[in-house]
Formats: C-alpha cells, structure tokens, sequence
C-alpha cells in the first residue's frame, strides 16, 4: 500500500528536485521502468543504514527508515544467555550488494545480501549440552540440597550457571551462518531518501535471521 500511495509522487518528485535521478517516464507505461542514472544519494541512505545496522547502531538506523519506528533495540536482553546470543547475531552482522540501484514502481531499489550466525540452528546443541551439564552436576553433587529445592525442583542458581556454561562452550564450538537477499526500496519525500521498513528487513534487525 505505501508503494502505491508513493509511486506516482516519488516519479514527479525525481523530475523536479535535484539530484533524484534521471527517468525513462515515456513510450510504453506499462513497460518496467529504467534508471538511466543511479541516484547516489538513494545508494547512500541505504547502505548508511546497513552500516548502522551491522553496527548496531539502531538509532541511526531508525532516522532513515520511512516512518522512523521505535526499533526498541537498544534495550539489551535481561536474560544472561539471550544477552551471549543477541550479541553474537549482532557482532557477525554483515552485508554485501548483490544488485546495485535499480528503478522501481515506487521509487529506488537495491539488492543486498545479509549473512550472521544462525541463532536457531544453536539453540538445539545448547539443550543437549545444558542437558548433559545438569545430569553431571546432578551425579556429582555430594548434597541434594545445591541441586534441587524442598520441592523438589532445579535450584535457579544451579540452571543459571548451567545455561550459561553450555550457551558461552556452544557459541565457542559452532559458528553456522545463514544468508538471506533483502531488497532496500527507497522512496523520495520530503526532500531525502527513506528506506521502506520491509518485514524481512526488521526480521534481520530483529535477530531472527535464523528462521
């Protein structure tokens, strides 16, 4: 919906304002439109905004996304071992431009190329070594008391530190990645850039390039 709303804005915005590129507007309408010349400052705004992302610098990325969404990631995980994923998906952060700008019915688009460790593919070696750790913790204990409570259950220091173990020898021991090609669309308003906040590109900020 937001494409169509600006689609036919963003073209008389790119023959009017400077520096917004040059367009092949004429001959057949329903042909796919072609950039004559590549709007840099489209090209910039994107990938400043992967730099940032890669970076981790959420904030910055938010100033040049369309709308400017709270992407709330500057709150770190409260969870110990969500905080040793979370910052191992985001320091492994890296892109490449597969397809440079191109046109579109709504602007500017390039192609890029997001690759970062594979959290999901982690979490079923973190079970089986948290697992493993707790049974030889269980084995090794000389008092029931350090292991479980009056209830009977886990003591929560006991799991804390176990997770922790596994999480840290787990994240030391694979390092799996995953790729996925994510297509910026930019539109013109207001006299900048802006990148469309795509589904998949908040999945990749939002640390579930794994899925």
């Amino acid at each position: 919906m937001i494409r169509k709303i600006f689609g036919a804005l963003t073209v008389l915005l790119a023959f009017c304002v400077g520096g917004a590129g040059i367009w092949l507007a004429f001959s057949n309408v329903d042909a796919e439109p072609v950039l004559l010349e590549a709007p840099e400052a489209a090209r910039n705004q994107a990938l400043g905004m992967m730099d940032a992302v890669c970076s981790a610098e959420y904030a910055a990325a938010a100033q040049v996304l369309y709308g400017q969404p709270d992407l709330g990631m500057d709150r770190l995980p409260g969870d110990v071992v969500a905080r040793l994923f979370y910052e191992a998906y985001t320091q492994s952060l890296e892109y490449t431009v597969v397809r440079d700008c191109y046109a579109t019915s709504g602007g500017v688009a390039l192609d890029v190329r997001v690759t970062a460790r594979n959290i999901d593919a982690l979490l079923p070696k973190l079970r089986q070594q948290a697992e493993a750790l707790l049974t030889q913790r269980v084995k090794d204990a000389e008092d029931v008391s350090q292991v479980y409570y009056e209830n009977g259950e886990y003591r929560k220091t006991l799991v804390e530190e176990v997770l922790h173990t596994a999480a840290a020898s787990v994240l030391q021991q694979e390092n799996t990645t995953r790729s996925i090609d994510l297509t910026l669309e930019c539109v013109y308003e207001n006299g900048q850039w802006w990148i469309l906040p795509s589904d998949t590109l908040l999945d990749v900020i939002g640390c579930r390039l794994g899925q």
